[in-house]
């Protein structure tokens, strides 16, 4: 099974990662996440483990557009 390697903001990890209606933004590296949050002085980084469990709703595809 791939896993990846990412990393979010400490904060989003203590309060918003587990019931936050919104979602938490996940980055795939800390420069990008540093670049992109100016709350990391602050908050702190975490580093998680993303992993596929399973497909939930397999959608139609891509159509091409003409």
């Amino acid at each position: 099974m791939k896993e990846y390697t990412a990393y979010v903001c400490k904060t989003d990890w203590n309060y918003h990662f587990p019931d936050d209606a919104d979602g938490v933004t996940v980055y795939f590296s800390e420069e990008s996440l540093k670049k992109n949050r100016k709350c990391v002085e602050e908050c702190g980084i975490v580093k998680i483990k993303v992993s596929f469990e399973e497909v939930v709703e397999k959608g139609k595809g891509f159509r091409s557009v003409k």
